[in-house]
């Protein structure tokens, strides 16, 4: 089953899009479609193993992070990898609950100043209001700081 087709998240690094790659290809073998990354046809997965003129797929680009070889051995691999993955029964903070969360957490009265913490003091209120319940795009739409930098400290 198809969901959420019109979320999207930033893949930041090459780990990242790697993890997401293997996500992407084990999508058919995790829905019982097949036993293989290799055996499900509508795949970009077989345009890795092959690199042809006229492909959809910037098969180059992952394969300038990783051999061919490795991104086999890679892609077959048992993970328990988490792309988008959303529980819909999960709690929600709205805007307005989580922007009293973040002006309670740091003492701050604005956005900012909220940004113009020191980096280290910074990190230590995001920390918290990921425990508070804020997501990561919550916290980085609401503070007005990037994606990564939300999700890394």
């Amino acid at each position: 089953m198809f969901r959420d087709r019109y979320k999207s998240e930033p893949v930041e690094d090459d780990a990242y899009f790697l993890m997401v790659l293997r996500y992407i290809h084990q999508n058919p073998v995790q829905a019982g479609i097949c036993n293989t990354c290799g055996d499900y046809t509508y795949s970009s997965y077989h345009e890795y193993l092959k690199l042809e003129e006229n492909q959809l797929t910037d098969a180059e680009f992952g394969l300038g992070i990783i051999s061919r070889e490795q991104f086999i051995e890679f892609n077959n691999q048992q993970n328990d990898d988490k792309c988008l993955e959303v529980d819909d029964n999960s709690f929600r903070l709205t805007d307005a609950e989580a922007k009293k969360i973040i002006f309670k957490v740091s003492n701050c009265e604005n956005i900012a100043e909220f940004q113009s913490l020191k980096l280290k003091k910074r990190n230590q209120f995001i920390k918290v209001l990921k425990e508070e319940g804020l997501s990561f795009r919550q916290i980085s739409r609401l503070t007005g700081l990037s994606f990564g930098m939300v999700r890394k400290p």
